[in-house]
């Protein structure tokens, strides 16, 4: 299972590619300047124990973040990426292929949070934070 949480990153990454207009990023940039933009961060991991062998359970979060200069606008934007269904929605393009391309072997939206305005490198942002759940067995 070497690199198996950087394939997951990468995966969830090509599978955000798809929407719209989004640029995404599978590590931390040193600043984002495009916009809009989606941060792909492991969150949390645990090892699973199976009759099998061993499992790879574990979390990523996704911050999609829309530039403010024009906040009605921004939040509108933000808006379609928020959307269960459509072809700027974040969680319909995860579940498309909750394989991620064959880089788990089940990956999922759990929860959206965080919603709202944010600083970002001193950019005005409006944001929210997808949370992912995946497992990658061994």
């Amino acid at each position: 299972m070497a690199d198996a949480i950087g394939e997951a990153k990468r995966g969830l990454a090509e599978a955000l590619a798809r929407v719209e207009g989004l640029r995404v990023y599978d590590h931390e940039p040193d600043g984002v300047h495009e916009f809009p933009a989606a941060i792909v961060r492991l969150e949390s991991r645990e090892p699973v124990e199976t009759l099998g062998g061993g499992a790879l359970r574990g979390s990523m979060r996704v911050e999609a973040l829309v530039s403010a200069m024009n906040v009605r606008q921004a939040e509108e934007t933000l808006g379609t990426f928020l959307e269960p269904k459509g072809a700027r929605s974040i969680e319909a393009a995860a579940a498309a292929d909750r394989t991620w391309g064959g880089t788990v072997d089940d990956g999922r939206l759990v929860r959206v949070d965080n919603i709202g305005r944010r600083n970002v490198g001193g950019v005005q942002c409006v944001g929210a934070d997808f949370c992912f759940w995946f497992v990658k067995s061994g």
